[in-house]
């Protein structure tokens, strides 16, 4: 790289309003001869995609633009070459990932990319998000060591309520969301001989709806997800506990023999447990965990699929199988064998829960693409 190229990346890094530099750690000395730097590259990639899931506008093309590698440039910007580089990805003073691959940088400098995960082969979004995240070379010649650093202040690109932890050597995909609920309370009289279920009862029942139906682990319905880094076996974990949470659902316990409806249209948001309605307790709850399931799957959708509007229309028409009154719309019969698409609706469908509904492949990578990290320093 020639002098006038570093200087122009120098003046570039140095020029942004806000944001951490690269900062060499022992340049105070004149005599230092070495002096390695890295830095984001100016117009490289800083949005790191796991797995490259496509943009749901991207879909109907097959391919992606999307990255999974975020792209630096080692500066050098003395003379002097050093014999070994060594670049280490820290989390505060745990070390992440280290290389010292790095012969083609010691002569000019050059590019190179980190795909965020760690030595093991893993990949953690909180770990990439997290305030004590940085990058630090060290440039050695004899017995001489030039060290410098630059902090991340990285950010969720989407949402900031979801996670992933993938395993590329297990071939393993866990998905951490978290929900927000809050109680709405009990419609209706009591039942004889039943017991309103309690504010936490209805969490518990929501989370595991959330963690059966959102997960494509191969464990009968729901065979993992395919993508261009091979097939992955995908578990969801709802975390009630951590914030940041998704927008919040009320969950209403009805007694009512009427039909309540569950919503997640803003400021109605609800996920009512017909209790009353369904004289089988045990497919009352079972209904509840699909429903629960299905309007949190709603927020995914609105967030993998926008389109400027309050109601974007791939999650408001259920994937074009209702209006946007939730009317099914004729012709989309339940399939007889197969996956029962969560978020889809039939029509002249059984009154019974499906033991087949998942949700499909196509959404599960959407919520895997709602992971997407920024990187900013």
């Amino acid at each position: 790289m020639s002098d006038m190229g570093i200087l122009g990346i120098a003046n570039e890094i140095n020029s942004r309003p806000i944001g951490k530099k690269s900062t060499c750690l022992n340049c105070d000395d004149l005599k230092q001869k070495l002096d390695y730097r890295i830095v984001l590259k100016p117009a490289g990639n800083y949005i790191l995609t796991p797995l490259e899931i496509p943009d749901f506008k991207e879909l109907s093309s097959g391919s992606t633009k999307n990255k999974e590698t975020v792209d630096f440039t080692i500066m050098k910007v003395k003379q002097e070459e050093a014999d070994s580089l060594l670049i280490e990805v820290l989390d505060g003073s745990n070390v992440v990932y280290s290389t010292t691959d790095t012969a083609s940088l010691l002569a000019a400098g050059g590019d190179w990319q980190w795909d965020g995960y760690d030595s093991s082969g893993v990949l953690d979004t909180r770990v990439l998000k997290s305030k004590n995240l940085k990058i630090r070379t060290t440039a050695s010649k004899g017995g001489e060591q030039q060290k410098s650093e630059l902090d991340f202040s990285n950010k969720a690109k989407e949402v900031e309520w979801v996670d992933v932890k993938i395993d590329r050597n297990a071939k393993t995909v866990e998905i951490t969301v978290r929900p927000s609920f809050s109680d709405g309370g009990i419609e209706g009289d009591p039942i004889p001989n039943y017991t309103a279920r309690t504010f936490e009862q209805l969490k518990a029942l929501a989370k595991s709806g959330i963690e059966q139906y959102w997960s494509r682990n191969g464990n009968g319905i729901g065979q993992n997800i395919n993508t261009i880094h091979g097939t992955y076996t995908v578990g969801v974990v709802a975390d009630l506990k951590s914030e940041p949470k998704a927008s919040n659902f009320k969950l209403i316990e009805s007694l009512k023999t009427e039909y309540m409806r569950s919503t997640s249209i803003p400021m109605l948001r609800c996920i009512v447990h017909n209790a009353g309605y369904f004289t089988n307790r045990d497919m009352a709850s079972q209904r509840y965990m699909i429903i629960a399931a299905h309007e949190f799957g709603h927020l995914i959708l609105n967030a993998y699929a926008p389109d400027g509007s309050q109601f974007p229309e791939h999650s408001s028409t259920h994937k074009g199988t209702s209006t946007y009154g939730q009317t099914p719309v004729d012709g989309n019969p339940q399939p007889t064998i197969g996956e029962v698409d969560l978020m889809k609706y039939y029509t002249g469908s059984p009154s019974s829960p499906p033991a087949r509904t998942v949700a499909s492949e196509s959404d599960v990578q959407g919520l895997l693409w709602l992971t997407r990290i920024q990187f900013r320093n």
